[in-house]
């Protein structure tokens, strides 16, 4: 019995080794690949935001009641929608489409959702 639990508890040991160990080299390779990115400032509406230099603007779209705004990256897609009118509209957009139980009181970034909702 004793020996057992030596071994359950050096494996679980070893195993937490490890996963700090590829945490670690995941850790540094992020800060490298963070360090040798460059950024460029883009307005959208009236929103202000860094992204990579690489992103390349596409077209604008129209889905629904969104203006998306699309920038492709090597690997990456990001799009930026954006929905005008009145308030009651945009609750309505944050509560279906967002599917938040309320509008944000004035700016907010849910990383949930990977999104950023502006009032």
């Amino acid at each position: 019995m004793k020996n057992k639990t030596m071994t359950i508890l050096g494996t679980i040991l070893g195993i937490i080794i490890l996963n700090a160990f590829f945490f670690k080299i995941l850790t540094d390779v992020e800060k490298k690949t963070l360090k040798k990115t460059q950024y460029k400032t883009v307005k959208i509406e009236n929103i202000s935001m860094q992204i990579p230099k690489e992103f390349i603007r596409q077209e604008i779209k129209r889905i629904k009641s969104w203006k998306v705004y699309s920038f492709k990256g090597e690997k990456i897609l990001f799009r930026i929608s954006v929905a005008t009118g009145r308030e009651e509209i945009l609750d309505k957009i944050v509560k279906t489409d967002l599917k938040l139980k309320k509008l944000p009181k004035k700016e907010r970034v849910i990383p949930t959702k990977m999104c950023f909702v502006k009032k």
